[in-house]
């Protein structure tokens, strides 16, 4: 799933008017929004009750979001992707900071305010269900090992 952000402000969460409209119990009604500033764009978290996450950080007011980084709203993962950086070079990069070249551009009449946010690759979910499997068939094998 990908969201376009077309604006330089997106409200995300789990109610109707968001234009970032995440339908997860633990995303909260208004959990955060997306703003481009002059320097860049920011995750304001509004709030929510399981809180907003940057690279496994939970954030605590507002964050600059340098590169191409995770951001969790609750249980919901997402991949943040400004405008003019492709997938792969965002998988290159991982969620290292953007070049400072990069950094200190003011924002203009030329200067793309979009970006976009999506869920990442499934490949990480498989393999921690894939592990639970395993942990569950082995704790049922060593169980019943037990009572033989």
């Amino acid at each position: 799933m990908r969201y376009q952000i077309r604006t330089p402000l997106a409200q995300v969460g789990r109610g109707a008017t968001n234009e970032v409209r995440l339908s997860d119990e633990s995303v909260s009604e208004m959990h955060a929004k997306l703003q481009r500033r002059d320097d860049g764009w920011y995750v304001v978290d509004m709030n929510s009750t399981n809180g907003t996450w940057v690279g496994g950080s939970r954030v605590t007011g507002e964050r600059r979001l340098e590169g191409a980084p995770d951001v969790r709203f609750g249980g919901v993962k997402l991949r943040f992707l400004p405008a003019g950086m492709s997938d792969e070079a965002a998988s290159a990069q991982g969620a290292r900071p953007a070049p400072i070249a990069d950094r200190a551009r003011p924002m203009d009449a030329t200067t793309d305010p979009r970006a976009s946010i999506s869920a990442p690759q499934a490949g990480t979910s498989r393999l921690i269900w894939m592990l639970l499997v395993l942990l569950v068939v082995a704790a049922v094998f060593f169980m019943l090992r037990g009572r033989a």
